[in-house]
C-alpha cells in the first residue's frame, strides 16, 4: 500500500468521524448504547489512542501521554464516569493535531523504512502493512461513529 494510498484513507477517516459527530453534545458523546457497547466518547477517544500507534510507527510522538489513554485502550472499562472522559472537542482537536503529524510523517518516510520490520515482532510484519492494519482499525471505529449517531435519535450524517 501506497503512503499517498495511506494519506487517502487518514483523511477520509477523519473526514467521516467529524460528519459524523457534527451537531452531537459532548453529553451525548457519554450515553452508553444498550444493551452493550462504548459510547461514542470512548470510541474517538480510541480512534485517537489508535492513532499513537500510527505515530509511533511514522517515528513521530502522540499527541497525549500514555496515562491519558488509559480510558480508551482496548479492554478498558466502558467509560461511564464523566469526570475520565475527555471533552469530546478537547478529543477533535487532538485528533486533528495527530493528523497533521500523520500525513507529514507519511510524506517523509523513506520506502526503506517502510519496507523494515515492524516494532511489533509480529513475524512477517513490516512498518507499512501494520500502518495499514491500524489504519483500517481506525476506519472501522469511524462506522461505529455513524451507527451511534443514529443511536443518539441523529439523521445519518453521510447520504
Amino acid at each position: 500500500m501506497s503512503t499517498r494510498a495511506l494519506k487517502t484513507q487518514v483523511h477520509y477517516n477523519l473526514g467521516a468521524l467529524k460528519m459524523n459527530l457534527e451537531g452531537l453534545t459532548h453529553e451525548e458523546s457519554l450515553v452508553q448504547p444498550q444493551p452493550a457497547g462504548n459510547c461514542l466518547n470512548w470510541i474517538v477517544g480510541h480512534i485517537l489512542a489508535n492513532r499513537a500507534g500510527i505515530l509511533g510507527l511514522l517515528g513521530r510522538g502522540p499527541v497525549w501521554n500514555e496515562d491519558e489513554t488509559q480510558p480508551y485502550q482496548r479492554g478498558s472499562e466502558p467509560l461511564t464516569d464523566p469526570g475520565l472522559a475527555k471533552h469530546l472537542d478537547e478529543l477533535v482537536a487532538m485528533l486533528e493535531t495527530a493528523q497533521d503529524s500523520i500525513l507529514a510523517g507519511l510524506s517523509e518516510i523513506s520506502e526503506e523504512a517502510l519496507q523494515a520490520a515492524a516494532p511489533s515482532g509480529k513475524e512477517g510484519e513490516t512498518v507499512e502493512t501494520g500502518l495499514a492494519a491500524l489504519v483500517f482499525h481506525e476506519a472501522y471505529h469511524v462506522g461505529e461513529t455513524g451507527i451511534l449517531r443514529r443511536l443518539l435519535g441523529h439523521d445519518g450524517a453521510i447520504k
